[in-house]
């Protein structure tokens, strides 16, 4: 027999009751034999295949929040079990309201309506009352336990989760293990989950999905203590095949150390911009002529979005409070069209071809004007019929070879490179219509001789 795991059987053995028994456990190679092949994690994150996860760890106020309403319930009811608790509605309340607020600042950030989440709840008696509570919430969500709906309404759930219809599902321990869906990036771990199984579970978040570079998992259960064992256990079947090359295999997860060296940067490159105004923002990113520079603060962008739920766990209080999560995505687009207009730039200063520099120019008359009247919109379309018969008129009577050609080519490029073409005013516009007037004035009258 030949079994495929994506995840080896490492644990422990508990009895009825759920203790652990001393001195038993158990692991893929004792009850399936020595390895075959091996294909590990990090070596999965390098080929593409699967993501590093981010933990998000949940905020002191709403941790004294919940342990109120614990406290709470048992004044009032002093005979519940915990897991009666938990799915009390005097819990579940605050519990829904968190998830669905870090849900609607996540999608912001990460200006992607398309991503879902998931909540691992503490029993099926608390899935069922999330999942009321969520209907209130203005997010779709279905409720996947073994014993609600039948077999074929629970696999119409999980399909139209994956389609992007439904955007929670809520379960207990249902869909843990071998369930694939890409766009699914946060995973609300409401409870303990034991030994390779929660190696499982969190790597529901771990496909690739359009450019994410990570997986989120935010955790109410403090899953630390158990993840570290279980990673321990895993790391050390590792050792045993590898040897010292294991360590090389430890990231799973995005270290703390990883988290505050990405959050200086940050600091270090958005500090010296204006990001409270969008308008200054523009203004200064529109000065900036090194790509290099850009290009850093692209990048300090991309990671602010990725990382805005752990800075303030992590102490950066001054990161998330000078930032306004609105505007991020306005500026991450303002410094990407910037950097493409400097492409576009060097395109037109290096081109070699007539046809090339104009077609790039009209392409970049998808004139996106913050503040325009009719009348500018009137010049604008005139400007772009210029360039248009321009571009036909050379095309149709110049020769390449001819110096007359290349001198025009000189003048385009020139001209078009002044200024970015979408940045025009008006009178600029008109002044260079006439420009394009006169060059084409100068072109020969017979078509060349090929």
């Amino acid at each position: 027999m030949i079994a495929l795991t994506g995840t080896p059987l490492i644990g422990t053995i508990y009895d009825d009751n759920g203790k652990p028994i001393a001195g038993k456990k158990y692991d893929s190679k004792a009850v399936f034999g020595n390895y075959i092949h091996k294909y590990y994690y990090n070596r999965s994150i390098a080929d593409g295949y699967t993501l590093r996860l981010i933990r998000e760890g949940i905020s002191t106020t709403y941790k004294k929040k919940m342990q109120e309403a614990l406290e709470n319930l048992e004044m009032q009811k002093g005979s519940l079990q915990k897991k009666e608790m938990y799915a009390h509605p005097s819990y579940v309340t605050p519990l829904v309201e968190y998830i669905v607020e870090d849900f609607r600042k996540t999608r912001i950030a990460l200006n992607d309506d398309t991503v879902g989440g998931m909540i691992v709840c503490d029993s099926s008696d608390q899935a069922k009352v999330v999942f009321e509570k969520m209907q209130s919430t203005g997010f779709s969500s279905a409720l996947i336990l073994h014993d609600v709906d039948d077999k074929e309404t629970r696999q119409q759930h999980v399909t139209d989760f994956k389609k992007g219809t439904i955007d929670f599902l809520i379960v207990y321990n249902m869909l843990l293990t071998g369930f694939d869906a890409p766009r699914l990036k946060k995973l609300y771990l409401g409870r303990v989950i034991k030994d390779h199984n929660l190696l499982q579970a969190l790597t529901r978040v771990n496909r690739p999905y359009k450019n994410y570079r990570y997986g989120y998992v935010v955790d109410f259960a403090d899953i630390r203590a158990e993840f570290d064992k279980t990673n321990k256990a895993y790391f050390d079947e590792l050792q045993a095949e590898l040897g010292d090359a294991f360590r090389q295999y430890d990231n799973i997860f995005k270290t703390p150390e990883e988290i505050v060296s990405d959050l200086e940067a940050i600091k270090e490159k958005l500090f010296l911009y204006d990001t409270s105004n969008a308008e200054i923002f523009s203004q200064q990113i529109s000065a900036v002529d090194d790509k290099k520079e850009l290009l850093e603060l692209r990048h300090a962008l991309e990671t602010y979005r990725e990382l805005f739920n752990v800075s303030k766990l992590f102490g950066y209080d001054e990161i998330s409070d000078h930032f306004d999560l609105e505007k991020i995505s306005a500026l991450y687009h303002e410094v990407c069209n910037r950097i493409d207009l400097l492409n576009q730039k060097q395109v037109l200063e290096e081109a070699q071809d007539m046809s090339a520099i104009l077609n790039l120019a009209l392409d970049q008359i998808e004139f996106h004007f913050k503040k325009v009247s009719e009348k500018e919109l009137v010049i604008a379309d005139k400007f772009r019929e210029t360039l248009e018969s321009t571009r036909k008129a050379v095309q149709n009577t110049l020769d390449p070879k001819d110096p007359e050609y290349i001198t025009l080519l000189e003048e385009l490029q020139r001209l078009l490179a002044k200024k970015n073409i979408e940045e025009l005013t008006a009178d600029e516009m008109t002044a260079n219509m006439a420009e394009l007037e006169r060059i084409k004035k100068k072109q020969k009258i017979e078509p060349c001789r090929q």
